[in-house]
């Protein structure tokens, strides 16, 4: 997708593009983007919004997906054990949040990605169900969505190694958020929050989960919470072992 891409939907009164199978291409491209292609996920949470009604804009916009999958075809997941794990299993995960950016609704899009053996297990580019009123809010709401999966994703591995230990780690690069998230008191920033998202806060005081602070240019929940340019996106794709696979 182009870097500053947004999209709306049409008027009551506007035609649809119905030259191009739109909604097929999204279900096809769903199945990639849930399995073994991260990088497609933020581009399709955005246009499968628009399934009942495409615009020109949004085949154009995918379309250009399209023609970004056929360059990359080779490319793939890998995963490498790494020396920290031998003992213990260590999942890696990020979170970020964009702020407000979808235009019909004001809503933020939360962004994380898991990784294990150096390589993506989990990831997930979705709108939030509340309209954050900071930065620091949709970012404190995206770690709270990220401490619900790792504690998901930790069951599961427990139940496949029962014998090893399971070791969480989530970084953000939002400090004002992380402050949020490790102070156990209440303030007049947070107090407004519904009880739910409070949620990582409670994870990490029982040491559950380990929270904290990565620089923006090493976290790579940020290709899913917004475009990216080339170089950008092919970082945060090797952060994340994605990449050619011979």
């Amino acid at each position: 997708m182009e870097v500053n891409a947004r999209f709306e939907p049409l008027g009551e009164n506007e035609d649809s593009d119905t030259s191009f199978p739109y909604r097929e291409a999204i279900g096809m491209l769903m199945y990639l983007a849930t399995s073994t292609r991260p990088d497609l996920a933020f581009a399709l949470s955005q246009l499968c919004r628009f399934v009942a009604k495409p615009s020109h804009k949004h085949v154009g916009a995918l379309k250009r997906v399209l023609r970004y999958l056929a360059g990359t075809e080779n490319y793939g997941i890998t995963y490498t054990r790494q020396a920290a794990e031998l003992k213990s299993v260590v999942l890696e995960g990020y979170c970020d949040s964009d702020w407000g950016n979808d235009p019909e609704t004001r809503k933020s899009t939360t962004g994380l990605v898991f990784t294990l053996a150096g390589g993506a297990v989990s990831w997930m580019s979705r709108r939030q169900t509340i309209v954050a009123l900071s930065t620091a809010e949709a970012e404190y709401v995206a770690a709270c969505e990220a401490a619900m999966e790792a504690v998901s994703e930790s069951n599961i591995l427990q139940e496949i190694l029962p014998q090893q230990d399971v070791k969480l780690r989530i970084g953000m690069d939002s400090q004002a958020a992380l402050v949020m998230a490790t102070n156990p008191t209440y303030s007049r920033r947070t107090r407004h929050i519904e009880l739910r998202w409070h949620y990582v806060r409670e994870q990490v005081e029982k040491g559950v989960i380990d929270l904290h602070k990565v620089c923006g240019d090493v976290n790579p929940a940020d290709m899913f919470t917004k475009p990216l340019d080339k170089l950008r996106l092919k970082r945060m794709l090797a952060l994340a072992g994605i990449g050619g696979v011979d």
